[in-house]
């Protein structure tokens, strides 16, 4: 028993060479974005619609599916015309088909009729007032949110994907005209095999017969390295070669 503690702990540093990999955290600032339709820079923040339209915000670059990652973020949906329900939502996607890809208007919020595949957290308004994980359906979202009904919605929003495990983590904290609504949710996606080797970041929203004014008003993304299939092989070849040379030497002793 003793021999097999001292194992581990001569094992341990090991570990944490391969395991330690640098985070990446930032603010992602709106300049720094691809817009498609009628997303655009408002002040310090990414419009996504403001009248009868829908529009996109992607990161330009592409992201490794094999990347964990956190993208927390805050959103405003506000009544512009004062008809109620306002319409029609947004959503943080997950998709490959591109930085110029934008899907449907009115209640599909550039979610539905995406030309590829995708992955969103999406908060859906109107009278549909879905919110949850989908993937390319938003009037599939688990958690009912009255959305549609508020002068003014803010949320605040954390997605986290963990690219070992491959569990996809939404919780969200909505305000509606000061009503407080919490959710959270889970769900193993494989983004790898969903999406492909790589995939783009961003928001998506869309109007229709009614209109919002649909923002994302704060976004911070954190990326984090996976160790490669290669490095695993390493640390299982090292942990072996780690044992045997302890039992050569208590067996000398």
């Amino acid at each position: 028993m003793i021999n097999r503690f001292k194992m581990v702990a001569l094992a341990l540093p090991i570990v944490a060479i391969l395991f330690t990999v640098p985070a990446s955290a930032s603010p992602v600032l709106n300049t720094a974005l691809t817009y498609v339709g009628s997303a655009g820079i408002a002040g310090n923040d990414i419009q996504l619609t403001n009248h009868y339209d829908q529009g996109a915000a992607w990161l330009p670059t592409a992201v490794s599916t094999s990347t964990s990652f956190t993208s927390a973020f805050s959103f405003s949906l506000t009544n512009n015309t004062g008809w109620w329900p306002q319409a029609d939502g947004i959503a943080f996607v997950m998709q490959n088909a591109g930085s110029s890809a934008l899907g449907g208007g009115g209640g599909g919020i550039g979610e539905s009729g995406f030309p590829g595949s995708l992955v969103a957290a999406s908060f859906q308004s109107w009278y549909n007032n879905h919110s949850g994980i989908t993937f390319g359906n938003p009037y599939a979202g688990a958690n009912n949110i009255p959305l549609g009904w508020g002068r003014i919605d803010i949320g605040n929003v954390t997605v986290s994907y963990n690219a070992m495990t491959t569990l996809l983590s939404l919780a969200a904290n909505i305000s509606v005209d000061s009503t407080v609504y919490a959710f959270s949710q889970s769900q193993v996606v494989d983004l790898s095999s969903y999406l492909g080797p790589t995939m783009y970041l961003g928001f998506v929203g869309g109007t229709g017969a009614q209109s919002s004014d649909q923002r994302i008003t704060a976004w911070d993304l954190t990326t984090t390295s996976v160790p490669e299939p290669s490095s695993l092989a390493l640390l299982g070849l090292s942990l072996l070669g780690m044992g045997a040379l302890r039992r050569r030497r208590s067996t000398v002793t």
